[in-house]
């Protein structure tokens, strides 16, 4: 038996894998701003950027009044492409921190960081939904139009 999980199914998915994500960085920038105001403001930034896409994902603006069509398609394609690649972008600083170090500034310039329970969990819900976001684009490919050929 094969189970179908729908196109808005997955929408839901990412949104609330994102909006998960960005809490995580949230509870977690406290203990970072302690160690540099800097380290807490990278969390605060991830945190809101993750944030504002998940209820991106949610409202999906540019559909509003707007029947699909190959521009929202390729929109949309170009929005979950965006969005797995910043969430790629901070698995690798995530996996960069813990094998080579912080790179470049602060007080712990290339230490090592620790591998926290919170730091795995939000590693797994991003793993998660940068599949989700693949499986959404790979979901919306766009057609190319059909051009009309006289007889």
């Amino acid at each position: 038996m094969r189970i179908q999980i729908g196109d808005r199914d997955l929408l839901h998915l990412a949104a609330g894998l994102c909006l998960t994500a960005a809490l995580t960085h949230a509870l977690s920038v406290p203990e970072h701003y302690t160690e540099f105001w800097g380290y807490g403001l990278v969390f605060i930034l991830i945190g809101v950027i993750q944030g504002a896409y998940g209820m991106l994902l949610l409202l999906s603006p540019w559909k509003q009044n707007a029947n699909s069509n190959a521009k929202t398609e390729r929109l949309d394609r170009a929005f979950y492409l965006f969005g797995a690649a910043a969430t790629g972008a901070a698995v690798f600083l995530f996996i960069f921190t813990r094998a080579i170090g912080i790179p470049f500034f602060g007080p712990a310039a290339w230490e090592i960081e620790p591998i926290t329970f919170i730091g795995v969990v939000t590693q797994v819900i991003e793993l998660a939904l940068l599949v989700t976001l693949v499986t959404l684009a790979q979901r919306t490919r766009t057609e190319p139009a059909e051009v009309p050929t006289e007889n």
